[in-house]
């Protein structure tokens, strides 16, 4: 006796001897439409989640302002530079907000003003320091240490 599709409003198609589903090649693809649709619905959830709360970082200036004087402070140089060059201190700005805050690339770069691949380069090299280098942690330490216990302006 052949197998034949169990889909609620009785479709009663006869299934292929392999087929472990339950369902014919129609009502499957139905159900792989709805299970997409809801990963999607899921995606963008998450998507908007993560940008709701990058804005409500980003709505905080405090925070972004006591991260760049922490870095000015402890380097001697200014974080806020010019768009042109990305200062070291800089780069360290960018790495300390996407870790510490958890902000995405492209919040660090609107807030800061540059381009998004300079930001992500920039990230990416002190992250490989952070890596390499325990002294260069350790100085990370201070500047966190810096802006976590400064008084918000």
């Amino acid at each position: 006796m052949s197998k034949r599709c169990t889909w609620p409003d009785g479709c009663g198609t006869v299934l292929r001897q392999g087929n472990t589903t339950g369902v014919c090649g129609v009502h499957q693809k139905q159900i792989d439409e709805v299970r997409m649709s809801r990963r999607e619905r899921s995606s963008r959830r998450n998507e908007f989640e993560e940008v709701k709360s990058a804005k409500q970082t980003l709505a905080k200036p405090t925070s972004v302002k006591q991260v760049l004087r922490a870095v000015d402070f402890f380097y001697g140089a200014r974080a806020e530079g010019d768009g042109g060059q990305i200062s070291f201190a800089k780069e360290v700005a960018i790495y300390l907000l996407k870790s510490d805050f958890s902000m995405c690339f492209e919040f660090v770069s609107r807030g800061l003003e540059l381009d998004y691949n300079k930001v992500v380069r920039s990230y990416e090299k002190i992250r490989s320091l952070v890596e390499a280098s325990p002294d260069f942690r350790q100085g990370l330490e201070r500047v966190r240490n810096q802006y976590k216990h400064e008084v918000p302006a």
